[in-house]
């Protein structure tokens, strides 16, 4: 019973996390030519989403717009997420130091991993809500304002600690990784 009671317990506190992430993204984005997120699956499949959040907190590092026209004339739009996809990827690893969890073929799949989606966006989070805390104050304020419901200050407490662990633990993984290459076997 209390294994069960455990397991729904994480299960809505995940929801929750994954919910307050989610609309993190979606208020991140609004306004944005082409992105609607509504998961952590297909709504990322094009790239523009990963580069929307980049552009909102980073607006000097490209023009959205630019890759928003290409996308518009050009016809072979699974190349261009490709591209897309990369461009993203390469900021983020570039000029964000954020760690390339993904790659393309992760995200161009009929079944893309929400969670690997969930864990790379919240690199993203952890990584671009810093500088921001003005606007990340306002962001939570408008939250209590407009949803009686669901605290998401605490939720956004929780969901930066989880993703400052889990950049930690990555970091964790390569040093130890690195050190295990070296290891010469008998």
């Amino acid at each position: 019973m209390r294994d069960v009671l455990r397991s729904s317990v994480f299960d809505i506190h995940t929801t929750n996390l994954e919910r307050a992430l989610l609309t993190w993204c979606q208020n991140s984005t609004r306004g944005y030519p082409g992105v609607d997120i509504k998961d952590f699956t297909n709504s990322w499949r094009d790239g523009l989403a990963f580069n929307a959040l980049i552009h909102k907190f980073r607006p000097n590092l490209f023009n959205y717009n630019d890759l928003y026209r290409t996308r518009t004339t050009n016809s072979n739009l699974n190349k261009l997420a490709e591209e897309n996809l990369e461009h993203a990827f390469d900021l983020a690893q570039t000029h964000l130091q954020i760690e390339r969890l993904l790659d393309v073929e992760d995200v161009i799949t009929d079944y893309p991993d929400k969670k690997s989606i969930m864990m790379y966006v919240m690199c993203y989070f952890q990584v671009l809500s810093k500088p921001m805390q003005t606007s990340a104050s306002s962001f939570i304020e408008d939250q209590r304002e407009t949803s009686s419901r669901v605290s998401f200050f605490p939720l956004l407490e929780n969901l930066y600690m989880i993703s400052f662990i889990s950049i930690s633990l990555l970091e964790l993984i390569k040093i130890n990784c690195i050190s295990l290459d070296k290891r010469i076997y008998d």
